[in-house]
C-alpha cells in the first residue's frame, strides 16, 4: 500500500493473512443468550403488577430479539464462502448478501452505531489477500464492486468498503474517517503500514474498525497501532486525537483519485 503525499512515498514493508472463523455458530449463541437473559430477568420481577411485568417483558424482549435476529443474519449472511453449510449459500454472491443486509437494516430502523458493527462483521469475513496475488500489481486500492467480485483483499480494499457502504447507509461523512498508519505485529516483532475506518460519532471517542480485529475499539485502546493519516471524500489531515491538522484535498492521495475516476 502506498500512499503519496507532497512527494512523500510511504512504502508497504510486509503483509499479513489472517484467517477467520465461521459465523453462523457464533449467530445462534448470541440468539440463545439473549432468550436465557430475558427470561432470567422476567423471573426476577414477579413481584410486580402483572401490567408492568407484561409491558417490561414486550420491550425487553422486542429489544433483544431485534438485536439477536441483526446480528445473527449478519454473521449468517457474511460467513466467508469456505464456511458455507451447504452448495446454495457457497454459491450465492457475496455482492447479493451485502445487498440483502443493507435492506435489512434500512427496513429495521436501527441505530448507527449498529450499522456500523454490522457492516464491520460483514467485510471482516472477506479473505485477506496481497495486491500481487489478486491485481497482479504491488498496490491498488479496490472500489467496493471490486472487491466484491474477487471476494478477497488487503487492508484498505476492506476500509473502503465499508466506508462507502456506511455511507449508503445514510452515515454522514463528518462521523466517518478512512485512516492510515502503522500497525505493532508483536508476535513477529515488526511494523507494518496499514489502514482501518474510524467511526466518528457525536459527543463520543472514536472506534476503530480494523480488518484485522473485529471489535470495535476506541482509538486509544489501539496501543498497537499508530495513525498518521485520515481522509474523506473531501479533505485530508494529519491525524491527531484532540484536533486533527488539515492538510488540503484528499485528491492529494493519488491511488484515493484513481479510485474515485472508477465508481
Amino acid at each position: 500500500m502506498h500512499i503519496y503525499i507532497k512527494n512523500s512515498n510511504l512504502q508497504k514493508t510486509g503483509y499479513r493473512v489472517y484467517g477467520n472463523f465461521p459465523g453462523i455458530f457464533q449467530g445462534i449463541l448470541i440468539s440463545l443468550g439473549l432468550i436465557l437473559r430475558f427470561l432470567q430477568r422476567s423471573a426476577i420481577v414477579g413481584a410486580a403488577s402483572a401490567a408492568q411485568v407484561r409491558l417490561k417483558a414486550n420491550l425487553q424482549l422486542s429489544r433483544s430479539l431485534l438485536r439477536s435476529s441483526l446480528l445473527g443474519s449478519v454473521l449468517l449472511l457474511c460467513g466467508p464462502l469456505w464456511a458455507a453449510s451447504n452448495t446454495e449459500m457457497r454459491e450465492l454472491p457475496i455482492k447479493v448478501r451485502l445487498q440483502e443486509l443493507v435492506t435489512e437494516l434500512r427496513l429495521q430502523g436501527v441505530s448507527e452505531k449498529m450499522k456500523v458493527e454490522a457492516i464491520n462483521a460483514f467485510f471482516n469475513h472477506i479473505p485477506r489477500e496481497h495486491d500481487t496475488r489478486v491485481w497482479g500489481r504491488k498496490d491498488y486500492w479496490a472500489t467496493p464492486n471490486e472487491l466484491l467480485q474477487r471476494r478477497r483483499g488487503d487492508c484498505e480494499d476492506v476500509a473502503i468498503a465499508k466506508y462507502f457502504t456506511l455511507r449508503k447507509l445514510g452515515v454522514a461523512d463528518s462521523h466517518l474517517r478512512l485512516a492510515y498508519g502503522k500497525i505493532a505485529d508483536l508476535q513477529r516483532g515488526i511494523i507494518e503500514p496499514h489502514m482501518v475506518l474510524i467511526y466518528m460519532p457525536d459527543n463520543a471517542r472514536p472506534l476503530v474498525l480494523d480488518s484485522l480485529n473485529r471489535n470495535l475499539r476506541k482509538v486509544s485502546e489501539r496501543q498497537d497501532l499508530v495513525l498518521e493519516y485520515t481522509f474523506n471524500l473531501e479533505s485530508l489531515w494529519r491525524w491527531q486525537a484532540d484536533s486533527p491538522v488539515l492538510l488540503g484535498k484528499a485528491e492529494t492521495l493519488e491511488p484515493w483519485r484513481k479510485l474515485l475516476e472508477r465508481l
